[in-house]
């Protein structure tokens, strides 16, 4: 019988939650790219003329907080780590390879990757920009990069925007 092989990767994808997360993140996309107007739909929902709550004094809160949260979330993570190594113990299971990992995921996948490159190079436009909400921007459907750059942060277009044109 040939030895199986393990991967951290693999043993992750065999979880129930995450063939879950996986199925619906991929049926929503395609929901989404099939029928465009199921975006708009949603979107409806929560604008109009602005986001509807966002006067409310909960959603105010909630959006200051976040950043407060996500540092929060760092010391204590930084001070599980610390007493981890101070004391020799594995509380929470927190190493420094976690603790590295979290950092990375942090700064590249939410900061570089969605903030810096998708949200600025796709150009797609926010709800309040669009004309079916009260805006002059055009539409674009999900996952597809706009044939104008609403937020350049340089002169020119970029070379993925040039081959679209």
């Amino acid at each position: 019988m040939p030895p199986q092989l393990s991967h951290p990767l693999l043993e992750y994808l065999k979880l129930r939650r995450t063939r879950a997360i996986l199925g619906l993140f991929l049926a929503t996309s395609v929901l989404l790219v099939e029928f465009p107007g199921v975006d708009l739909r949603i979107a409806s929902l929560f604008f109009d003329g602005d986001f509807y709550l966002a006067g409310a004094g909960w959603t105010r809160v909630l959006h200051a907080s976040v950043t407060w949260f996500v540092l929060g979330s760092l010391g204590v993570v930084a001070a599980a780590y610390a007493f981890n190594r101070l004391s020799g113990r594995r509380f929470w299971g927190i190493d420094g390879k976690k603790v590295v990992y979290l950092l990375l995921v942090l700064a590249f996948g939410a900061g570089l990757v969605v903030n810096a490159m998708f949200k600025g190079e796709f150009g797609r436009a926010r709800p309040r920009d669009i004309a079916e909400f009260g805006g002059s921007a055009h539409f674009t459907p999900a996952f597809a990069i706009s044939s104008r750059n609403l937020h350049p942060r340089r002169g020119t277009r970029n070379v993925v925007q040039k081959q679209v044109c």
